[in-house]
């Protein structure tokens, strides 16, 4: 049992900004969803439980490559910066909390596409649309 984002946890939690910036969180205070893109990456969603709002405002956004074991982007709601402390409070919770069994369960795949966006011209064809046996 691998723990969870445990590459970029050693990157990061010797430094002295990580060990003074990160938020203490207990097992079970952020919540999690997880998608999988077009490219098989693990899409996670990090927010905090309703008690622990005060302490853990934004909502996280992280694309993890399964096969590389690395997270390729993130995306804090409040902060913007490349290593804000909410980034690295999740880290640190997942790496304690969370081990990379999570991955091999079932989720739900998404694809990022305008597929089905198409102007009024056509959506009246569509809508105007009859089958003929």
């Amino acid at each position: 049992m691998a723990r969870l984002f445990g590459t970029e946890y050693h990157e990061h939690s010797n430094s002295w900004f990580f060990k003074s910036s990160v938020i203490k969180l207990m097992k079970n205070d952020l919540l999690y969803r997880k998608y999988l893109d077009e490219n098989k990456n693990v899409i996670f969603k990090f927010e905090a439980i309703q008690e622990k709002l005060h302490v853990f405002t934004p909502k996280v956004e992280m694309t993890y490559d399964r096969k590389k074991e690395i997270v390729i982007k993130h995306v804090c709601s409040e902060c913007g910066e490349d290593d804000c402390k909410h980034y690295l409070s999740i880290l640190n919770y997942a790496y304690n909390y969370l081990s990379t069994d999570m991955l091999g369960k079932k989720a739900v795949q998404t694809y990022h596409t305008r597929l089905l966006n198409y102007n009024e011209y056509w959506q009246r064809v569509v809508l105007n649309a009859k089958i003929e046996i």
